[in-house]
């Protein structure tokens, strides 16, 4: 009778041990999977390079950025808008769109390259893709040049 006691005491001890192991790795895999398999927030930032004499570049999650001298920008993926003054190069790591402050949709593809203006030299803003530099007329891809040591 004794012996029946122990083993069902063993028994109930075991399956309360087995319970609190299974809800600590449940707790465990749940934390784990909400904080590295979650989508990557999405941001807000403001550039500025207020050089006048080189360019700058900014790597972030979403992108790489390269300001031309004395240019500012502010790129809100969660509103998708974008503001900006000088002209600037962009690198998506993922494919967004943002709208300008004249209401137009830029879309930007992961893995190429843009050169976004709003130079008066053009009239307006415009972006466009870095292959796309070769039908400029040749004054302006000098002056594009001039502003991004690395095209």
């Amino acid at each position: 009778d004794m012996w029946n006691k122990i083993n069902a005491d063993v028994y109930r001890y075991r399956k309360f041990h087995w319970a609190k192991i299974t809800a600590a790795a449940a707790v465990l895999v749940i934390g784990f999977s909400v904080f590295y398999l979650s989508p990557p927030a999405l941001d807000n930032h403001t550039f500025t390079n207020t050089s006048i004499e080189n360019s700058k570049l900014f790597t972030e999650d979403h992108y790489d950025l390269q300001l031309s001298k004395n240019s500012t920008a502010n790129i809100d993926l969660v509103n998708k808008k974008l503001t900006f003054s000088g002209d600037f190069m962009i690198t998506p790591k993922r494919d967004f769109e943002l709208v300008d402050s004249n209401h137009n949709v830029l879309v930007f593809k992961a893995g190429r390259e843009y050169f976004v203006s709003d130079s008066p030299d053009f009239g307006k803003i415009v972006a466009f893709q870095k292959s796309d530099l070769a039908f400029l007329p040749s004054n302006m891809q000098i002056k594009i040049r001039e502003q991004f040591q690395s095209i």
